[in-house]
């Protein structure tokens, strides 16, 4: 080994002596110092290889191999341009010397041909073993000797000044391999770490003027350890494209602190009627700072809003319209921090209650509708209510909305009543009752008639059919109430006679001389009393206290109900019976306390106000009676009707 080191330094030293030749006087004297440093180098290292023990000797021999990579660096034989030199056996010594960088280093001292040598310092790549001078730790090893391939070259001895031996040259930053130069411009020299066009001296990486030693890769000044060949604000590692001032420079412009917005401030919201009346105007307060906008509004519970505006001063005013319970938030913002104040306000006239009321007098099956009307008073909107109508107990309507008024089909007789509940948004209940009576549409009957036989009178048949029908009673389910809040139902007479609810007693009469066979053009019938003593003509008899009744005659009444006329009929039935004894008048009568009853009357009783004789009608048109009282007949009926005859007069009222 230490013969291959010689022949390799006596080699170096030929090279340079014949590229001397070349050189500029200075660039001579140069090369001879650079020589005699060789020299130096290279018996000093010598010297220290000897005190060397075995382990030492073993290892340095170890790193040789991993620089046999040379052999890749055989591809100098493409770099054969340097033969106009005719140095091919300088070239070929870096082999069993196995450092390329040493014997490679003199080519670049040909500066015309600088630029083409790099070629054969492709192998350096041998030399990419400085990769731990790379390393942060590498930077930290004062004794740049340690690292294997800064031992490799026979002459490298660390120079006191921080000289680097021709392989500790390479900047891991700058200096690239052969084969990991990016920029062919920059053909570096196998130690170099600078751009070839400076034409550096064989271990030079600066300007040819500078004339550096050939293991120095920096300027005289800026001369750096072995391991120290980075300058954090200039050279970059070979992998590097980005300047780390660049990173960093936006970092400081994040910083907000000096544009630090001042501090939002808002609280004590208050009103100064936490409860009104609609219509009524409340003041609120609150203290507010640093705030670029102030606004309030007022929102009602079921999300209705009832007012909104700006806030100036600290202070606003709200005049609320309508009732409920009312949250009122305050919003302030400054740039994009926001900051918000409620209070809650009750508007209401007074405490919750409600009131039910029936709309109609009476409801009707098929008829006339069950109608309520509610009418929540107070409180606070909005209201939830509870609607409920029985009929008899039974269920016939429900209803969980908020209702004024409520209908409903009535299902029959009986009251209904309606039950509603209103809970408002304070949690405030009230509860009202009602009820409607309601009539059904079921009819009745009239009792039988009875047989009438042929030898029977119209007299005899009128008052038969008459007691016939005693005991019958008006509907009392199916009815109607009247404007005057009296109650009439529903008769069989007054549904024959085609008034069903109307007064029926003159219907009455006039059904049982029908069914009598007695038809009106034999007596005239009527629904009315008046106008029925208006269809009599001069056969109403109104001398009530001197005429002696008879049966089968029609009677009528005056009842103080209509008209304050004593001689105005308002009621009317038959006369079934005189008790001349007694002188009592006996009657059947229709709608008499709502049913066919008999009645009976002193004949001189004021209520009594006329009659219409049966006795008349029979003479002209019954010929049972006339076969029974012959021509005696007729003398009595005219003396009849002399004394009798009177004069019709009065208006048409309603009868009773």
């Amino acid at each position: 080994m230490k013969r291959n080191r010689i022949l390799a330094l006596l080699c170096m030293l030929s090279l340079c002596c014949m590229n001397v030749v070349t050189l500029a006087p200075a660039q001579a004297d140069a090369a001879n110092d650079i020589h005699a440093s060789a020299k130096v180098q290279t018996e000093v290292a010598s010297n220290k290889k000897k005190k060397k023990d075995d382990k030492s000797e073993s290892k340095a021999t170890k790193k040789p191999k991993a620089t046999k990579t040379p052999k890749a660096t055989k591809k100098p034989k493409a770099t054969k341009t340097p033969k106009p030199t005719k140095e091919p056996k300088a070239t070929k010594t870096p082999k069993p010397t196995k450092e390329p960088k040493a014997t490679k280093t003199p080519k670049p001292t040909k500066e015309p041909k600088a630029t083409k040598t790099p070629k054969p310092t492709k192998e350096p790549k041998a030399t990419k073993t400085p990769k731990p001078t790379k390393e942060p730790k590498a930077t930290k090893t004062p004794k740049p000797t340690k690292t294997p391939k800064a031992t490799k070259a026979p002459g490298e001895t660390e120079t006191p000044e921080g000289t680097k031996a021709p392989e500790d040259v390479k900047e891991p930053e700058k200096t690239e391999a052969p084969g990991d130069s990016k920029e062919p411009e920059k053909t570096e020299v196998p130690g170099d770490s600078k751009e070839p066009e400076k034409t550096e001296a064989p271990g030079d990486s600066k300007e040819p003027e500078k004339t550096e030693a050939p293991g120095d890769s920096k300027e005289p000044e800026k001369t750096e350890a072995p391991g120290d060949s980075k300058e954090p604000e200039k050279t970059e590692a070979p992998g590097d494209s980005k300047e780390p001032e660049t990173t960093e420079t936006p970092k400081p412009t994040v910083t907000p602190k000096p544009t630090k917005a001042p501090k939002l401030k808002l609280k004590g919201l208050k009103a100064n009627k936490p409860e009104v009346a609609p219509g009524k105007t409340v003041k609120f307060t609150l203290t507010v700072e640093n705030a670029e906008k102030v606004v309030w509004s007022a929102t009602r519970s079921d999300g209705q809003v009832g007012g909104s505006g700006k806030v100036k001063g600290g202070s606003f005013k709200w005049k609320p319209k309508e009732s409920g319970v009312y949250t009122v938030t305050v919003n302030a913002t400054v740039g994009d921090k926001t900051a918000s104040e409620s209070c809650t306000v009750i508007v209401r006239t007074a405490k919750l209650s409600v009131e039910a009321l029936p709309a109609v007098k009476y409801a009707q099956q098929g008829g006339e509708k069950l109608k309520f009307n509610i009418n929540i008073i107070g409180g606070c909107a909005p209201y939830t209510m509870n609607v409920v109508v029985k009929h008899k107990g039974d269920l016939i309507f429900t209803s969980e909305e908020v209702l004024t008024k409520v209908k409903c089909d009535a299902v029959g007789y009986g009251n209904n009543r309606l039950t509603v509940t209103v809970t408002d948004a304070l949690g405030d209940t009230a509860e009202a009752k009602a009820k409607i009576l309601s009539a059904s549409n079921a009819t009745n009957t009239a009792p039988p008639l009875p047989k009438l036989k042929e030898d029977m009178t119209f007299a005899d048949k009128l008052v038969a059919v008459a007691k016939s029908q005693q005991g019958y009673r008006e509907s009392k389910e199916n009815f109607i109430i009247r404007g005057d809040d009296s109650v009439q139902g529903w008769s069989y007479y007054g549904g024959w006679y085609g008034a069903p609810y109307d007064e029926w007693c003159a219907m009455f009469v006039s059904y049982c001389l029908v069914q009598s066979g007695i038809g009106a053009e034999y007596m005239p019938n009527n629904g009315n009393c008046n106008r029925w003593k208006a269809d009599l003509g001069e056969r109403y008899i109104d001398d009530e206290d001197t005429y002696i009744p008879e049966p089968g005659d029609i009677i009528f009444f005056h009842h103080n109900r209509v008209s304050k006329d004593p001689n105005y009929p308002n009621h009317i039935g038959i006369v079934t019976k005189y008790d001349a004894a007694k002188d009592i008048v006996h009657t059947v009568e229709g709608n008499s306390g709502k049913s066919v009853r008999a009645r009976q009357y002193e004949r001189g009783n004021s209520v009594i106000v006329g009659y219409a004789s049966m006795r008349d009608c029979m003479v002209q048109y019954d010929s049972v009676y006339r076969d029974q009282l012959g021509d005696q007949l007729a003398v009595n009926l005219e003396s009849f009707r002399a004394k009798y005859a009177t004069e019709n007069d009065g208006e048409a009222e309603q009868d009773s």
